[in-house]
């Protein structure tokens, strides 16, 4: 009759798997657990990958087994939700944004360098002795967003252009403030991932 071979042992109270050709190695370490029950490679192969979604590596009566991993810690959610809503909110920032500064609807982009050449644009537009028909050019896009092109901005256009980009900034960030309350005043894990942007 021929035997089988163990190639593995488990640890209940380790929730460890030890290989056994390296069991000297322990035994001289001083490391081999006490508690070690051989398991079958379909064990160790089973439970020792990912669990399956709400499950973690634990044990029942000395043998590997899937047990309820304990739930999330609220306070780590609301943490993790707010995470998901500031990077909804800083997208929108520089996801660009709609003025009628030149009479109709155009997009302004509003990367960290669009907003860095809207306000050059903007404090030019206020310096003194300005000549009557100064214009500045500034990149913008028809409604539809097809059509990019540097059009010229009076200092009027171009103030208002700058100042609804700020409204729309401060807008998301008000938005933000207002997301994360509702998250931080939430008492049960679904409540906080119900928080959308």
């Amino acid at each position: 009759m021929g035997t089988n071979t163990i190639n593995w042992y488990f640890s209940a109270q380790e929730l460890t798997f030890y290989a056994f050709a390296l069991k000297p190695v322990y035994v001289q370490a001083n490391t081999w657990p006490t508690d070690a029950v051989g398991v079958s490679d379909s064990d160790r192969a089973t439970f020792g990958g990912l669990p399956p979604s709400g499950k973690m590596l634990g044990a029942a009566n000395g043998a590997p087994a899937w047990v309820a991993a304990p739930p999330t810690p609220l306070a780590t959610v609301q943490a993790n939700q707010i995470a998901v809503l500031t990077g909804a909110c800083n997208a929108t920032i520089v996801g660009g944004y709609r003025s009628d500064a030149l009479g109709a609807d155009h997009i302004y982009p509003s990367t960290i360098t669009d907003q860095a050449n809207m306000q050059a644009s903007v404090i030019s537009s206020l310096l003194p002795d300005l000549p009557n028909d100064w214009q500045t050019p500034f990149w913008c896009a028809d409604s539809n967003g097809s059509i990019w092109a540097m059009r010229p901005h009076t200092a009027e256009q171009i103030q208002q252009a700058g100042s609804d980009g700020k409204a729309m900034i401060v807008a998301a960030q008000l938005k933000l403030v207002a997301l994360s309350t509702t998250v931080m005043n939430a008492s049960t894990a679904n409540a906080v991932t119900a928080v959308t942007w």
